[in-house]
């Protein structure tokens, strides 16, 4: 297996996290904001941002690296 595909192999499973957390995110935060006029029920998840935040930096050093090689 070359570095090219390993590489390529990354970005997939990157770009699937990625994809994953800011669709968690925007629906955590979309669930959050509908139960605020009833009472706030808890903020919304910053471990949720910063997940998503980590995964498209990730993704995007990915990214460099497969056009590096």
């Amino acid at each position: 297996m070359t570095l090219q595909t390993i590489l390529y192999l990354l970005i997939a499973v990157l770009l699937g996290g990625t994809v994953f957390a800011w669709v968690n995110f925007v629906l955590t935060t979309l669930e959050h904001c509908n139960s605020c006029s009833i009472g706030p029920k808890g903020k919304p998840s910053i471990k949720c941002l910063l997940g998503a935040i980590f995964f498209t930096i990730a993704l995007v050093l990915a990214v460099y690296a497969a056009t590096m090689v």
